[in-house]
């Protein structure tokens, strides 16, 4: 049959194109190749060429190809394998080689993008320096063992290593973007970007660490045995002070001179932060010695300086900023309900609890407590006659109440005949919070709801269920409808939290899940489509590539 094909100057061999993934090779193939022709094809073109070794993990056999169909392009399985002739596409459908040919062509795309090279440069990062292969313990080594596709199969991406690939690409190029940079892009890139080099990222740390000081020098220096109200030159407190406004000043300053939008830098929020936390510093510094009421208040500002931590996490930022965008309704409601429950129970307790308008002091006045007759004896305590020698011109009785208000002794003069034997028995005049008998006169205290907006303050704190405790109801009618306000307040508020704690695990979810994808596969991503015939060798045979590999 060979000697045929020769003699009618029909070649036996033929091109073809093997996929894996978003990889593609052409590879030499006889017309008379088997499976196992192909399988060695595609370990050559995928390993052995690449200076890999084919995992033992992977077992592959007739089912693991699949060929395209010319006309639909759709891959179908069962196919002869003298189908395949000049210019067919054969997948392969294994779930470790898809995956470490999609990890190799996210590499190259994102140096590729990187670097801005067009399709003409395009290259292909070897991915055994960025792929650690890890299967589970279940997998067996067995002839009939294939990986299954299950999560547990899946290698697992080294970011360090995929890093030191793309370095390690860059380097072999000798297209390092850092050579292609002016040192006011270096400087720029160096205070931004932390990742962009170890020492930007020491740098990065420090500058926090010196954040974090310099707030709690702030703070500490308010604490009274530290206080200085006027602060020299020489206190250790304007030293530590000036010294990280400098190292705070110099950064603002090189971040302005090394932007590249310089037109666009205040734009941002965090930038107009560093100017306004170094800004009073300055301006006292200017001012020093000139009177200016309230200008030692101005130096609270500085303290806007602890809100460039949100440089570090502004993906919590980023977080909570879309929860509460995302929860505004429930949020509407429940300021909305608040308000109304605010005004309707303030108006209650105001009513209830205001007591009785005293005109003459032009305030309501309620009822505090009661000072009602007691009589002790010798044998009740605690009641003491003092001091030691007893005498009815020296000395008179004490009698304890336990309360904070002490029990008033009662004159004998003012004793009506019979009401007691002075000097063994006594009257005594005690405070009880409740009326116990008619004999009883009334204290008053002015009354802490005095009017409906006074009783806002009482009403929130009880709602939220703080229950600060310094203005409480005394009265029984009063410290039910509290009651009645604490069970409100727990309905109306708990039930758009419910709704707002929805929204914050559903995009903190969302949230870790796309930090935790691999750069590489965002880089994909964003640069699908862009990329044209990925790894597809250029020579005299391009005709015979079928036009939906082209496409």
């Amino acid at each position: 049959m060979e000697t045929l094909r020769k003699a009618a100057g029909v070649s036996s061999e033929v091109y073809i194109f093997l996929a894996t993934g978003n990889r593609m090779k052409r590879v030499k193939w006889h017309k008379s190749g088997t499976f196992a022709d192909l399988l060695a094809a595609h370990k050559k073109a995928f390993y052995t060429d690449e200076g890999r070794e084919f995992p033992d993990a992977v077992k592959l056999d007739d089912r693991s190809f699949m060929l395209r169909d010319r006309e639909y392009g759709v891959a179908y399985e069962g196919f002869a394998i003298g189908e395949v002739d000049q210019g067919r596409v054969v997948e392969v459908r294994d779930p470790v080689m898809e995956a470490e040919a999609e990890v190799a062509a996210a590499e190259a795309r994102m140096l590729q993008a990187d670097l801005q090279l067009g399709p003409e440069d395009y290259f292909t990062v070897t991915p055994a320096s960025a792929r650690d292969a890890v299967f589970s313990a279940g997998v067996q080594t067995g002839d009939d063992d294939k990986p299954d596709g299950s999560e547990s199969n899946e290698p697992v991406v080294n970011e360090k290593l995929q890093k030191e690939s793309i370095e390690w690409a860059k380097r072999m190029l000798g297209k390092d973007p850092l050579q292609a940079l002016d040192f006011r892009e270096k400087t720029w890139r160096f205070l931004d970007d932390p990742s962009s080099s170890p020492w930007a990222l020491r740098f990065t740390m420090f500058m926090l660490a010196l954040i974090v000081f310099s707030t709690a020098t702030f703070c500490i220096e308010t604490l009274p045995q530290y206080y200085e109200h006027e602060m020299a030159f020489t206190s250790k407190w304007f030293i530590m002070e000036a010294s990280c406004i400098a190292c705070f000043t110099l950064e603002f300053l090189l971040r302005l001179w090394s932007t590249p939008k310089r037109n666009e830098y205040f734009n941002d929020t965090m930038n107009c932060v560093d100017l306004v936390a170094i800004l009073p510093f300055w301006l006292e510094l200017i001012l020093a010695g000139v009177a200016i009421p309230g200008l030692s208040v101005f130096r609270v500002v500085r303290l806007v300086r602890v809100f460039r931590l949100f440089k570090v996490s502004r993906g919590s930022l980023t977080v909570f900023a879309t929860t509460m965008s995302r929860s505004s309704r429930p949020l509407y409601m429940l300021v909305f309900f608040t308000s109304i429950a605010t005004i309707i129970f303030s108006s209650l307790i105001y009513y209830v609890e205001r007591g009785k308008w005293n005109d003459d002091l032009k305030m309501w006045m309620r009822e505090y407590y009661y000072y009602c007759p007691v009589k002790a004896d010798a044998s009740t305590g605690p009641a003491v006659k003092g001091p030691t020698p007893w005498t009815l011109a020296t000395s008179n009785w004490t009698l304890d109440s336990g309360l904070a208000e002490p029990c008033k002794w009662i004159d004998p003069a003012t004793y009506a005949p019979g009401e007691a034997s002075y000097p063994s028995e006594a009257w005594f005049s005690c405070p009880y919070s409740y009326k116990k008998s008619g004999a009883c006169t009334t204290v008053y205290e002015q009354s802490p709801y005095d009017s409906i907006p006074t009783s806002f303050w009482w009403c929130l704190v009880t709602m939220t269920t703080v229950g600060y405790g310094d203005v409480v109801p005394t009265q029984p009618l009063g410290k039910i409808l509290a009651a009645i306000v604490m069970i409100f307040g727990i309905v109306v508020i708990a039930l758009p939290i419910t709704v707002i704690g929805s929204n914050f695990s559903s995009i903190y979810a969302k949230f870790t899940e796309e930090a935790g994808m691999n750069a590489a596969d965002l880089e994909a991503e964003k640069l699908e489509g862009i990329l044209e015939g990925d790894e597809v060798e250029d020579d005299d045979e391009d005709d015979d590539v079928p036009d939906n590999i082209r496409d």
